[in-house]
């Protein structure tokens, strides 16, 4: 068992858990085809996702920073897992891949840090800078944001899982 498994029975039937201490809400994760994942929430309001990837994996070993796997916008994280707080004093052997919604072409969800942190000063400043973006929009740029949902960030999270099991096999 992963972190993960210990740290979404610490959430339950919660709709999200916050981790006061990073400014981000865990809002749920699971297990596909044996390996765990997770999706959490930021206060800058984008979600990131995560991986874990067991002991008997080949690239738990590794020493790449960011191991190459497609997913959006490429890994980001690979260490140790987080969120030690809500794991108790179970012990964790695995490492996390993990991965953002936070490049070109992704934008803020203002709602959604409302409702998990209540009006913060990230909310005022992205009020500004998706009124600039919309200006650009408008003005004939054919460039969209888009905000990254739970139900996007899940399937990448099952993508890199698929693609964790072809590199064990390999």
């Amino acid at each position: 068992m992963s972190c993960i498994t210990k740290i979404l029975e610490t959430k339950g039937d919660k709709p999200y858990l916050i981790d006061k201490l990073r400014d981000i809400a865990i809002e749920g994760g699971g297990t596909y085809k044996g390996y765990e994942y997770l999706i959490t929430f930021t206060g800058r309001g984008h979600r990131c996702g995560y991986v874990a990837v067991p002991i008997r994996h080949p690239i738990h070993s590794s020493d790449e920073s960011y191991p190459e796997f497609e997913v959006h916008g490429g890994v980001t994280f690979f260490a140790e897992s987080r969120f030690e707080e809500f794991t108790g004093d179970h012990l964790c052997g695995d490492k996390w891949l993990g991965f953002d919604a936070m490049h070109g072409g992704d934008v803020e969800c203002l709602e959604t840090i409302k409702k998990y942190f209540g009006e913060n000063d990230h909310i005022k400043s992205t009020k500004i800078m998706n009124t600039l973006l919309g200006d650009m929009i408008n003005a004939g740029n054919q460039w969209k944001p888009i905000h990254r949902t739970y139900d996007y960030m899940e399937t990448e999270c099952k993508d890199l899982i698929e693609q964790l099991i072809a590199k064990e096999a390999a």
